[in-house]
């Protein structure tokens, strides 16, 4: 399993992994700002609350600044098809 924890010095989200103490960042990009994003392109002041949803893909980030949303990663890009002819 995985806890998630809010760096609030750092103004990131960071993952750490229980079995190894294994440590990622997956949210923030280490400035005080307002900004939601994808992963590190996002910016909180302050963080000291972190709620995920179920699946994973997206975090919801309390800080100084207000409530972020931000996507864990970026989403996969749409399917591309082939023209018919």
């Amino acid at each position: 399993g995985a806890l998630f924890v809010a760096d609030s010095s750092n103004h990131k989200i960071r993952r750490v992994e229980v079995a190894t103490g294994s440590v990622t960042t997956i949210a923030g990009s280490g400035e005080s700002g307002d900004a939601d994003g994808v992963g590190e392109a996002s910016e909180f002041r302050y963080p000291t609350e972190v709620a995920i949803s179920a699946d994973g893909s997206t975090l919801l980030v309390g800080s100084n600044g207000g409530l972020r949303q931000v996507c864990a990663a970026a989403p996969p890009p749409p399917p591309s098809f082939a023209p018919i002819v």
